[in-house]
């Protein structure tokens, strides 16, 4: 800390009986470490050493107040070192929020790693079927699927999500095939309340828009991942939510050559000033683990 570096001149002087020595295990200027000396006994008002051309000895004043100094920046280099420590391992409870879906698509195998690599921090995780509010539900940030994310929060783009186009094999062997997007108006859909139902789709430059009639609507991706395993209707879900039902057969996915419109994944939080370490951690860990 610079701002005691004259009592660090101080006490090197005392233990070398050398200014230019005390300078020179610092690493200043024979000068700048008069300097900072004399500034100090400026600051206590009273000498520290008595001066001769060839060496120095401590005063009374000096030597009652030396172990002091020590101790002073002693405590000064401990509280740095544990300043760096808190930001190099971070440490505490972070609280979490997110939807149903994502937190048990993705970020329950998250968590395993993230603990893994941050043995000092504890997660506290709430998982909503509605969109999360920072203060009202006291958490340090939300992770949010959207691609409107709430105005008034900082909003962090983890990465982007494509959604895909899927349902039962049963619901699709007795109906005619899905060769185009036009074909979405005329079939039971499965529709989230978040993402609208109005279906958009491109390839090679062609756009289609279609109104789709949702059997089911509603808010909570889980409900209709569920009706769409249950062959109740085609569904447009995340393509982190249907990785493993599809992987399985359970579920299959239709036109495959058209890109629906993708949507962010985002970390949501009030204020960078006041962030704890320990969700910054989280949030550069969710940035590289989620792209993976």
């Amino acid at each position: 800390m610079e701002e005691l570096t004259g009592h660090r001149v101080f006490i090197r002087t005392a233990e070398l009986s050398s200014i230019t020595k005390a300078a020179e295990s610092l690493g200043l200027t024979r000068a700048a470490a008069s300097r900072a000396l004399m500034s100090l006994e400026s600051e206590l008002g009273a000498a520290l050493f008595t001066r001769t051309t060839r060496h120095v000895a401590l005063t009374a004043f000096g030597s009652q107040v030396l172990d002091t100094c020590k101790e002073l920046v002693g405590l000064a280099d401990q509280l740095k070192a544990e300043a760096l420590h808190q930001s190099s391992a971070p440490t505490g409870t972070i609280r979490v929020a997110c939807s149903v879906s994502f937190g048990q698509t993705y970020l329950a195998g998250a968590l395993k790693r993230f603990l893994g690599e941050f043995p000092s921090i504890n997660m506290e995780l709430t998982l909503l079927d509605r969109p999360a509010h920072l203060l009202t539900d006291n958490i340090d940030l939300a992770l949010e699927v959207t691609n409107t994310p709430e105005p008034g929060l900082i909003a962090r783009r983890l990465t982007s999500c494509g959604s895909l186009l899927c349902a039962a094999p049963a619901f699709l062997a007795d109906r005619p095939p899905v060769t185009a997007p036009a074909d979405l108006a005329k079939l039971p859909t499965l529709v989230s309340t978040r993402f609208g139902s109005r279906w958009k789709f491109e390839r090679e430059g062609e756009s289609s828009e279609v109104e789709v009639k949702g059997r089911i609507r509603t808010n909570d991706t889980q409900v209709i991942l569920r009706a769409a395993l249950d062959g109740l209707g085609i569904a447009l879900l995340p393509d982190l939510t249907i990785s493993d039902p599809v992987e399985k057969g359970e579920l299959t996915t239709l036109l495959p050559d058209w890109k629906t419109e993708s949507v962010g994944i985002y970390a949501l939080y009030a204020s960078r000033r006041y962030q704890l370490p320990a969700v910054r951690a989280f949030i550069d860990f969710l940035v590289a683990d989620i792209r993976k």
